[in-house]
């Protein structure tokens, strides 16, 4: 046999073989990032003792409850934060109560008007949830939870007061 007799099935074997490399490849480069954002997500819980708790506002009741309760992470919310929740489905801003915000232990108010006044330290005057946000930091700087916000100056607000802060 000639080279020229196996020319045609040598170029199908090599573009075959070409883009059998190149979906590995992609694969590998997946896997990679897939690796890397279980990494990172690894790194923020591991920051913390395993009996930490987290106290979430609750911006992060609604957006992310539902991986915290998963997370298996020992989590609350205030007790202002379902009432947050009813006000925001009565003004139609959200379509009802997040399942998980059923599955997340509820505390109560923090016993010191002190505690409040630090968490609002750092807050813009008269703005809107200011009040909640008290309530919601001055239970994390009583209880020492870690509170998870996206709100940034809320938890700069509560670092500055001596607390622990995380984004979500």
């Amino acid at each position: 046999m000639t080279a020229t007799g196996f020319g045609a099935p040598l170029a199908i074997l090599s573009q075959t073989a070409a883009a059998a490399a190149a979906a590995a490849a992609a694969a590998a480069a997946a896997a990679a990032r897939l690796v890397s954002i279980a990494n990172k997500a690894r790194k923020i819980f591991n920051r913390f003792k395993s009996k930490d708790e987290f106290l979430l506002n609750t911006n992060v009741v609604i957006s992310d409850g539902k991986k915290f309760v998963e997370s298996g992470q020992t989590i609350i919310k205030s007790r202002i934060s379902d009432l947050e929740i009813k006000n925001l489905v009565k003004k139609g801003r959200i379509r009802g109560t997040p399942k998980a915000a059923l599955k997340i232990k509820e505390v109560g108010f923090p016993n010191s008007v002190h505690s409040r006044i630090n968490a609002r330290a750092g807050l813009a005057p008269g703005k809107s949830g200011n009040f909640a946000d008290g309530i919601i930091g001055g239970t994390a700087l009583e209880r020492g939870s870690i509170l998870v916000t996206r709100d940034k100056v809320f938890l700069d607000s509560i670092i500055n007061a001596g607390g622990r802060a995380i984004k979500p």
